[in-house]
């Protein structure tokens, strides 16, 4: 579906602490990498999610519904993690949207109230 993007497996973002989802081994997984994604998707799935203006802001420019990406993290795949980003951890999740769009989710978890914000939305070449 997607295919991986290249600056997540560069030796720059692994020093900036960016890890790739995608390239996790074949065998087992990082259960610390695959922690920050699964934690987001629980929250929003269940509603215990916030859209920072800056993300409002992306989707009406884009003509993207809140609904569509929230609506789309079930079926998305983690592109990337950044546990150590400031202030709050981040989580990059490729998803196609009904039309067959694809977009790229940028949400952070707020732990101090263990809930995700949706912080861009930005279109994702297929």
């Amino acid at each position: 579906m997607f295919g991986r993007t290249s600056v997540f497996d560069s030796d720059a973002a692994l020093a900036l602490g960016i890890r790739s989802c995608a390239t996790r081994p074949a065998l087992g997984y990082d259960k610390d990498v695959q922690s920050l994604f699964v934690t987001i998707r629980r929250l929003v799935l269940s509603g215990r999610y916030i859209v920072g203006q800056h993300a409002a802001e992306r989707l009406e420019e884009r003509g993207v519904l809140e609904w569509q990406i929230v609506d789309g993290i079930g079926m998305g795949r983690c592109l990337a993690e950044r546990k150590d980003a400031h202030p709050n951890a981040v989580v990059e999740v490729a998803q196609v949207l009904a039309d067959g769009t694809g977009v790229v989710a940028v949400w952070s978890y707020i732990e101090s109230a263990d809930i995700a914000k949706l912080v861009t939305v930005y279109f994702h070449p297929r």
